[in-house]
């Protein structure tokens, strides 16, 4: 029983010790090391609590070498927070995600890597996680298809900060939401196709971030919706959420499918349904040919009407009405 517990105080002490090491915490005798600190996470949409389950923050130094990282509370109401961790005076870069790892069986958890962050180690010189190598993903499974509607909204902030002892070190992190929500309409269902259930698709890539927020290299997936019915109306809608959308050149290219339950193709190849110059394509008709800021767009109403003469046309957001096959935006 004494040998037990004589391992155990050994076991503590050397448990301490290596948190000594490894974490560049401020000391007692040495309180000019452990400047005052508060993070303050400022997001540009506002969510209800239960969307906002979690938010990891990361602290990398200023060569990229990781720090330190720890669970926040994601409420915007929570205001300035104070870390459980104490940092010396120096140049930091802090990251946010948010929902990563829920663990709920109704959601898509997004996740990280690598699974285990190793904090740089300034006395024994290890080899730390390096922030370039960091990565935010949603993980695909086996079949590559996500159920769109399980996937929580997240979202993304990033500061560089350099902390400074006698002061007060307030470090505030705009907060940016990478999901998009995307309300499909299909207009003109005619026959026995009002009496129809529908699966809505849109192919993508962009299942994987650096931690600067870049999209990393992705295979193709699939954001599902199934088993719409259409209820005897000659509409049928549905939602799809899905993330980041951008317009950047080299970007991922979403494709909108929209089929019948027995896979008769409604509106998908060899339509030209890639969502992104439809979408600028639309807005512009509506705003004197300016194009959209998709950073700042998060939430699509695309109308699929099917009753054109001259075939089938879309509009988003009620801007302007665009027929499939004049979308030849060079981006």
């Amino acid at each position: 029983m004494k040998y037990n517990s004589m391992k155990r105080i050994h076991y503590y002490i050397s448990f301490i010790a290596l948190l000594a090491l490894v974490l560049p915490s401020c000391i007692a005798e040495d309180l000019s090391n452990c400047p005052d600190l508060k993070i303050k996470l400022i997001p540009d949409t506002v969510l209800t609590k239960e969307e906002l389950k979690n938010a990891m923050l990361y602290i990398f130094n200023g060569a990229g070498e990781f720090v330190w990282s720890e669970s926040v509370d994601p409420n915007p109401d929570r205001g300035a927070q104070n870390l459980k961790q104490d940092l010396p005076s120096g140049d930091y870069t802090f990251v946010v995600w948010y929902n990563v790892g829920v663990d709920d069986k109704d959601v898509t958890p997004y996740k990280v890597k690598p699974d285990v962050f190793v904090p740089v180690d300034t006395v024994n010189k290890n080899n730390p996680t390096l922030k370039r190598t960091a990565e935010f993903y949603l993980p695909l499974p086996a079949n590559d298809s996500i159920e769109s509607l399980k996937l929580l909204p997240t979202f993304y902030g990033s500061v560089d900060y350099t902390i400074r002892k006698d002061t007060i070190n307030d470090v505030d992190i705009d907060v940016f939401i990478q999901t998009n929500d995307i309300n499909v309409t299909l207009l003109g269902l005619r026959g026995d196709e009002v009496n129809d259930d529908y699966e809505f698709v849109i192919k993508d890539r962009n299942a994987r971030y650096s931690f600067d927020d870049a999209f990393l290299d992705s295979k193709n997936f699939y954001y599902t919706s199934k088993n719409v019915p259409a209820g005897g109306k000659e509409e049928v809608s549905t939602k799809l959420r899905v993330l980041k959308l951008s317009q950047e050149l080299g970007a991922p290219n979403p494709e909108l499918t929209i089929a019948n339950e027995a896979g008769r193709i409604i509106l998908g190849m060899p339509d030209n349904t890639n969502l992104i110059p439809i979408i600028i394509e639309s807005y512009r008709m509506a705003h004197n040919g300016e194009t959209p800021d998709l950073t700042k767009m998060h939430s699509f109403d695309v109308r699929v009407d099917l009753r054109g003469a001259k075939g089938a046309s879309i509009t988003v957001n009620d801007w302007g009405d665009v027929p499939l096959d004049d979308i030849t935006l060079d981006l």
